[in-house]
């Protein structure tokens, strides 16, 4: 280990005399490499000796093997982790339990921190599993707030480590990983924002003047249909890019976004999107083929989760939960212009083609109403053709007919 700085040699040699008076007690806890990996991550480094010694004296020893999680994403924990043997990795999970591994943690690495500082949401940010049988020193939280409301510097050294691994989160979390993460370096101001359940994050027709990123938790947007008084509710998941039609519009928010549970948000101003976007061709390219999702009808409940998959790149899946009892499928691959909807639990009905110009639908009709769709290029009547879907509309003969013609079951 390289050499310590003075002040933390100075405490180290003072607990080594306090460990003989406390034998008894703390020698059972830690012993004084643990002290020293205290020391070494500097986050105490503005304690008093007694102040240490109240912390030494209360802190212990946790064990575990090998591939056992330690800590959950969500939940509540009041105590922070140093490694003293051993390695750790730090993963999350998207919304269909794939885990991403974020980064690996070692001897002297420290974790758990953000849980305690959080503004509103206290809990953990991402999961942490032992790599090899690991040996963590646990101190309570309370040490550690309390010295950061008195200590700027530490509080700052919290804030950067927040951003820094909020950042990290969204940018594995995103289709848009690459773009994200060029975005986040060039950024002046990010800024993590926190929301309980229920909270509003904004309301239909606020000024549009932040782009989020969901870091934690999940966002339910209650948007109005069109030539109706009826609301569709879209939940956004982790990773998922939101507010930036009204930014990019330079138009009020079209929705209201309410917080389900706690929610972490990366905040990016207005300009400082704008301005990244208009430099970055793959940036623009992506945002144009994530937009091509926004022509398309919403009905009822619908979740929405953004990955990527080695097959088939990034990916768009919505899930959607009718007030008939229905449940559809869909799914847009941004890099294929490839799209398909699906109602589950349905055999596999009649299929009928159009072709334009390379262009080509697939649609599966069963008794009379069309439970499926596969498209795949520019398709222009992919929008009617989920309406049909989506409201079970009657099709009969001639639908068919003017269908494998234009392409829709719509008469011009």
């Amino acid at each position: 280990m390289a050499r310590l700085p003075d002040f933390i040699a100075t405490f180290t040699k003072n607990f080594r005399k306090l460990m003989t008076s406390l034998e008894g007690k703390l020698t059972r806890r830690i012993t004084s490499n643990e002290i020293e990996l205290i020391l070494n991550t500097h986050l105490f480094k503005k304690m008093s000796n007694d102040e240490l010694a109240q912390l030494m004296s209360s802190t212990h020893l946790i064990s575990y093997k090998a591939g056992t999680v330690i800590l959950e994403e969500g939940e509540v924990s009041s105590e922070l982790y140093v490694i003293s043997e051993g390695e750790a990795c730090v993963f999350i999970e998207d919304a269909h339990k794939h885990k991403i591994q974020l980064s690996t943690l070692s001897t002297g690495s420290y974790f758990g921190e953000q849980a305690i500082y959080g503004d509103k949401v206290k809990t953990r940010n991402a999961c942490v599993e032992a790599l090899t049988d690991v040996t963590l020193v646990a101190i309570k939280g309370k040490y550690l707030k309390n010295l950061i409301n008195k200590d700027e510097s530490l509080k700052s050294v919290i804030q950067e480590r927040k951003l820094s691994q909020s950042v990290n989160i969204v940018s594995h979390a995103s289709i848009f990983q690459h773009e994200i993460e060029t975005l986040l370096a060039n950024l002046e101001n990010p800024h993590v924002i926190e929301y309980q359940d229920k909270d509003c994050i904004f309301q239909a027709g606020d000024k549009s003047d932040l782009v989020y990123m969901v870091i934690q938790g999940k966002v339910k947007l209650f948007i109005p249909q069109k030539n109706t008084a009826s609301l569709t509710e879209l939940v956004l998941n982790k990773g998922h890019l939101f507010g930036e039609l009204g930014v990019m519009n330079q138009a009020p928010r079209a929705a209201t976004a309410i917080a389900m549970g706690n929610v972490r948000l990366l905040g990016i101003d207005d300009t400082e999107f704008l301005k990244d976007v208009s430099i970055s061709a793959s940036f623009k390219s992506m945002l144009s083929s994530l937009q091509q999702l926004y022509t398309l009808p919403m009905r009822g409940k619908v979740e929405q989760s953004v990955r990527f998959t080695p097959e088939d790149g990034n990916v768009v899946q919505n899930i959607y939960t009718l007030n008939d009892g229905r449940v559809i499928h869909s799914i847009k691959v941004l890099d294929k212009e490839s799209f398909t909807m699906m109602v589950l639990n349905k055999e596999a009905g009649s299929c009928y083609q159009f072709n334009d110009d390379g262009n080509t639908i697939e649609v599966y009709v069963l008794k009379h109403r069309l439970i499926g769709i596969k498209a795949m290029g520019d398709c222009l009547t992919l929008s009617d053709l989920c309406y049909t879907l989506l409201d079970d509309v009657d099709i009969d003969t001639d639908d068919i007919e003017r269908f494998k013609q234009t392409g829709s079951f719509s008469q011009a």
